[in-house]
């Protein structure tokens, strides 16, 4: 079933509970690097309402026999992932096959805390890949404004979401480490400088209460109105398609900033700082 340069294939699959918009891309660009290690072609499948948003190009539609794909699950965590190729030949796999392996296993060393560094550097090209819809493009136009804009970034975590699934698998997911006095201290002096220095500063969090009150006590700060969501969990489908675009504008606006400001840890905010080439500066 060989349908590209090599005689094996991965299939890297993006579909519910497999992580939100950086996890997806992140972790496509991990198998990418992945492929080019092992000599793999690779192939993107989206099972998400997310393909609403966006569109993979022909070169990565996955058109072979679906029947002789082995595809990779919990059991298969920790094990070598060349010999895995090797024996299986053609593989699919999720973003979050990738999350909570044993720390044991040379693998996570080898493939995650180090490799991610090296995929930053090899700066792919989302374009090269996949793409967004006009509909994206033309709200992140509408979103940008004239002169050059920074961005402060507040993950709060999914235990703060105002909008939430019936089903809330992270209810202990608490980024926010900081005071609210300690990130609205920072963000008038921010907007001090901002304004000095002729930029706009914003401010994105996944808490539209905490954005609209930002937005009512510093009038100059803009924001987004629009309630964030996991997108790694299911909603109703058709109300999903406003907040996933709002969510992947957000990414794109943030790899647009001149500085991104993080004031707490997210993978948003590091993958779009390294995809934009933006300075990221960490306040946590």
């Amino acid at each position: 079933m060989q349908l590209g340069k090599y005689d094996k294939n991965i299939i890297y699959k993006y579909k519910f509970y497999a992580g939100g918009l950086a996890d997806f891309i992140k972790f496509f660009f991990l198998t990418l690097y992945f492929g080019e290690k092992y000599e793999a072609n690779v192939y993107l499948e989206i099972c998400h309402p997310i393909i609403c948003s966006m569109y993979v190009k022909e070169p990565y539609i996955f058109r072979g026999d679906n029947s002789s794909v082995y595809e990779v699950t919990d059991k298969d965590r920790g094990a070598d992932f060349k010999k895995l190729l090797e024996e299986k030949k053609n593989i699919s796999m999720i973003s979050n096959w990738f999350f909570e392996i044993d720390m044991k296993f040379e693998y996570i060393n080898d493939c995650v805390l180090q490799t991610l560094e090296e995929v930053y550097k090899k700066a792919y090209n989302y374009k090269d890949y996949f793409d967004f819809s006009e509909s994206i493009y033309n709200k992140l136009k509408s979103a940008k404004p004239p002169c050059p804009y920074e961005c402060v970034h507040i993950r709060f975590g999914d235990m703060h979401l105002e909008k939430k699934p019936d089903h809330q698998y992270c209810n202990g997911d608490n980024r926010f480490n900081n005071t609210i006095g300690f990130i609205e201290s920072n963000i008038k002096n921010l907007k001090n400088i901002c304004q000095n220095e002729g930029r706009k500063l914003f401010v994105l969090s996944d808490k539209l209460s905490f954005n609209q009150y930002i937005n009512q006590t510093n009038p100059e700060v803009g924001f987004f109105n629009q309630d964030a969501i996991n997108i790694s969990y299911p909603h109703d489908y058709m109300n999903m398609i406003p907040h996933i675009e709002s969510v992947v504008v957000e990414f794109l606006f943030l790899m647009g900033a001149n500085k991104i400001h993080a004031m707490s840890r997210s993978g948003f905010t590091s993958l779009s700082s390294a995809m934009g080439k933006v300075p990221l500066i960490k306040y946590y």
